[in-house]
């Protein structure tokens, strides 16, 4: 299947993604019943948010072009949609003569299983947060990091960017129950303040500065780490340090920064971690390192159970991986969005001082001015009709709004 996102076009890219995909059905290049890339794995070769492509196949499925069965995948949806729902009301009705016999065996009343079957859909359409914070926050003399709420759904990557001090650091330690703050936190559904312990064994955590002995080597820290983490995989453990070229045999202290990130990473891979906590993986390594790296963490979440927090100054590269934005500034949270949703909707504007002061209230966000006009950071919607305008970078929102934009 091929794809092709214009990043210059006002369409939103789901769009772009569901049009190709409806061509290539109705002219047949797709054939009926063929299994479609996964939703990540989709994300991954566009370089796009997984939330997008997510967007792109719902409103396939609604057209009726592509139907999707549970732990199966998406597939090109067969020229008689009704033949399809018929074979799903059948297999249904057969597994619910089954739950009704079960029922009448248990002495179950048809109340009390309309009532179960009522949670039991609740339940499946309500999707755990890997991370939920209401109001958290941390006093320091001198620097508060303030009412904090966020929440980043399972299965999805948050990229969290803000200037150093801006609160990236104590956000993270208060998650990871490092430090105690304000508010609401849970992690994995649970408080870390009173689950800490279990929680930490479900949670990959690699910082800024890898920290091992420096006496130790690869084979050491194997041994070392199997006793601390109750679901250690050795076999994952080595399989990933043979990826990332690393040698057993040499001491910690010989290791290069690169080897040493890559090291804290395949330690954080190799417990059954459900979440990644990363704060600064990527910093100092040259950029073939940190697309290997990136390609570790886009393999990590092919499980939809699986989420990364992940906090870096390199702005490219969360663009490129996450989902989900947030931006800290001054220990305040301006934003939260999901990334391609934020990336349309803004604009960048190049015109007049005259022309930018003409627009309607609300509509310019941030701009800064040059020697042959300005440059402004508006909102897309309320831009009058025929006005050029270009699609910005997260880090061009980021900077604009940094610079004394009003808050969101």
């Amino acid at each position: 299947m091929q794809l092709s996102i214009d990043n210059r076009s006002d369409q939103p890219i789901y769009e772009q993604i569901a049009v190709q995909i409806k061509a290539q059905i109705i002219s047949g290049a797709l054939a009926e019943d063929t299994l479609l890339p996964s939703i990540r794995s989709l994300a991954k070769d566009l370089r796009i948010s997984v939330i997008t492509t997510k967007r792109a196949y719902e409103e396939l499925e609604r057209e009726g072009f592509i139907y999707t069965v549970a732990a199966k995948g998406s597939f090109v949806a067969r020229r008689n949609l009704e033949l399809l729902r018929e074979e799903n009301l059948r297999q249904i009705e057969a597994h619910l003569r089954e739950a009704l016999a079960l029922a009448a065996s248990c002495r179950l009343s048809r109340e009390e299983l309309c009532e179960m079957l009522c949670v039991l859909d609740e339940e499946g359409y309500t999707k755990m947060n890997a991370l939920e914070l209401k109001g958290a926050g941390k006093r320091y003399k001198g620097f508060c990091l303030q009412n904090v709420d966020l929440a980043l759904p399972e299965g999805c990557i948050l990229g969290l960017i803000g200037e150093n001090g801006a609160g990236k650091t104590t956000l993270i330690k208060l998650l990871l129950g490092m430090i105690e703050g304000e508010g609401e936190i849970r992690v994995l559904g649970r408080d870390i303040r009173r689950q800490g312990a279990a929680i930490r064994q479900e949670i990959g955590v690699v910082l800024d500065e890898a920290c091992f002995p420096e006496s130790l080597n690869a084979r050491q820290v194997n041994a070392v780490l199997g006793g601390m983490y109750e679901h250690w995989q050795e076999e994952e453990f080595f399989r990933l340090l043979h990826r990332l070229s690393l040698p057993e045999g040499k001491r910690f202290k010989e290791f290069s920064r690169g080897m040493k990130m890559k090291l804290a990473i395949a330690a954080a891979l190799s417990h059954e971690a459900k979440l990644l906590v990363l704060d600064e993986p990527t910093s100092g390594l040259d950029p073939i390192v940190r697309d290997e790296i990136l390609d570790l963490f886009y393999d990590f979440t092919r499980d939809e159970g699986h989420s990364i927090l992940i906090s870096s100054h390199i702005v490219t590269d969360l663009e490129k991986l996450c989902d989900y934005t947030a931006f800290l500034h001054n220990g305040k949270l301006l934003f939260m969005e999901e990334k391609d949703a934020l990336l349309e909707r803004f604009a960048i504007v190049r015109c007049t001082k005259e022309q930018c002061a003409a627009f309607a209230p609300g509509t310019v966000r941030g701009m800064r001015e040059g020697a042959y006009g300005v440059e402004a950071l508006c909102e897309r919607a309320l831009l009058p009709q025929g006005v050029a305008a270009a699609r910005p970078t997260v880090e061009e929102i980021i900077v604009f709004l940094a610079k004394g934009a009003e808050l969101l």
